[in-house]
């Protein structure tokens, strides 16, 4: 009797405990390591033309014109053929982008969409760290329809007075990725730690946060890797 209430009670133990020790591992992995690397807690802000908030429709025309260009979208809210070439004539290589011409053609009513049912879709952008004229933007967007699951996609922007030039990417539809925690500012790179639980998940048991890096320039043409730091 005696034995068997000691493997009760240590089974009871060892359940316990891995239901403590998973979570307690995730918080350090997840929370405590990146501070502990240097990190910082990201502060979310938005990019501002002068002294204004650039409109978020424009930031949807930027993203939705390099995601195209770049072939990365694998689900289709939004169709290449709904964008509106009017803004094509403020924009350099599909990666250079007038902040101000694009502005003077939506004060004169241009729209960004042909067909905007889907445009709720896009929740727009959050700059998370700044590098002299660089910038770590992140942009948050879901299919449209029932879908919950929430998509990240990460940038690189060289900003300047009117000029907005993409240097670098991870890409959604190539990556799934969940809002960014924590960064850190390297010589020639931003790294940063995602948060761990995807929006709508069930379930956030286990989940592991991405530690990942994106130089300040690279040629976007050229397949990205994630970088486990």
């Amino acid at each position: 009797m005696r034995i068997f209430s000691f493997f009760i009670s240590s089974i009871i133990l060892l359940i316990f405990s891995y239901f403590v020790f998973v979570p307690t591992m995730g918080f350090y992995k997840n929370d405590i390591k990146p501070l502990m690397n240097g990190y910082k807690k990201i502060d979310k802000s938005n990019l501002k033309h002068n002294h204004e908030n650039i409109n978020e429709d424009i930031f949807m025309y930027i993203h939705y014109l390099v995601t195209f260009d770049e072939e990365a979208r694998q689900f289709y809210s939004i169709e290449e053929a709904n964008l509106n070439e009017a803004y094509l004539s403020c924009v350099e290589d599909n990666k250079i982008f007038n902040i101000s011409c694009m502005k003077t053609l939506q004060n004169k009513g241009q729209k960004f969409l042909i067909d905007d049912k889907c445009a709720w879709t896009f929740f727009g952008h959050s700059s998370v760290a700044r590098d002299k004229d660089y910038y770590l933007v992140s942009m948050e967007e879901k299919m449209c329809g029932t879908f919950l699951a929430r998509f990240n996609t990460y940038y690189v922007f060289e900003y300047k007075d009117d000029y907005l030039r993409v240097t670098n990417a991870f890409l959604t539809g190539k990556d799934i990725f969940n809002p960014i925690k924590y960064y850190k500012i390297n010589d020639d790179s931003f790294s940063f730690v995602t948060e761990a639980c995807a929006h709508g998940a069930d379930t956030c048991w286990g989940s592991k946060a991405d530690w990942l890096e994106l130089k300040f320039e690279y040629n976007l043409k050229q397949n990205h890797v994630l970088q486990k730091l």
